[in-house]
């Protein structure tokens, strides 16, 4: 893909996100300056853990930052990456160090190609008027996210309907502020550090927590899926998430009789 078609790819995104989600625009300029600042770090930490030969490590990492290009419509970098991820977490002979090798040149060089477009569109961002139609807006959303680009833009999604948001960045913390807020809905990442989702789900589901539990997962493991609604989450979608989905679920499990 030659620079200028990758710049109409992330602006095209980006404007599609802007109309869909009127008032909305400080998260979104929020959402351009993580990718910008946080992705180039995190493709030398793959490269760290590669030349380490942490594949389990190093499937992980490959996990997240597919669904952060996935948002910047890069939909065939994020399949790539699965695959990648797959070959990665199988270990041992599966893994080729010169494939590892060429493919970590070219997802360096899509990100620092990335990261100037996303940097100079974010600036040309206008601001927009808030939605009045907030079917929402006395509803608490607990997202419970590691990535910081995954965890914005569920924020956007909830906060176009009006929902507020409380952010929880494992397990632990989505189990403790659950118990604590009250949340009305929750959204819960599988894969985060120290104490995953599931765990989390099965522990909520145990204390007697009752409100609806949207699991969320890069994965396209089917055991996965199963794992999450066998616990207790009442809806389990793929990353990367797609707004219409998102908000077709929140309606449906929030507002039942509408």
């Amino acid at each position: 893909m030659d620079q200028t078609a990758l710049r109409s790819r992330i602006e095209n995104s980006l404007r599609q996100m802007m109309s869909a989600m009127p008032g909305q625009s400080s998260t979104v300029r929020e959402l351009t300056r993580v990718f910008v600042a946080e992705t180039p770090e995190q493709v030398g930490q793959l490269k760290d853990l590669l030349d380490s030969k942490d594949w389990r490590g190093a499937a992980s990492l490959v996990h997240k930052l597919k669904s952060r290009f996935g948002y910047f419509g890069m939909n065939e970098l994020t399949a790539e990456l699965g695959a990648w991820e797959a070959l990665l977490r199988m270990g041992g002979e599966s893994v080729d160090a010169y494939e590892n090798t060429q493919r970590l040149s070219e997802l360096n060089a899509m990100t620092e190609r990335m990261v100037f477009e996303i940097h100079s569109l974010s600036a040309e961002i206008p601001s927009s008027k808030s939605s009045v139609d907030l079917p929402l807006r006395d509803k608490v959303i607990l997202v419970a996210e590691d990535d910081e680009i995954n965890a914005l833009a569920l924020e956007l999604f909830v906060q176009e309907l009006g929902g507020k948001v409380i952010r929880a960045v494992n397990g632990s913390e989505a189990v403790r502020l659950t118990l604590e807020k009250g949340p009305d809905l929750i959204i819960m990442d599988v894969h985060m550090p120290f104490y995953n989702g599931v765990e989390a789900i099965r522990d909520l589901r145990r204390r007697g927590v009752a409100c609806p539990i949207v699991s969320l997962s890069a994965s396209t493991k089917m055991n996965e899926r199963q794992n999450c609604l066998d616990y207790g989450a009442n809806v389990f979608i793929q990353k990367p998430v797609d707004r219409e989905i998102i908000n077709q679920v929140l309606l449906r499990h929030l507002l039942p009789g509408e």
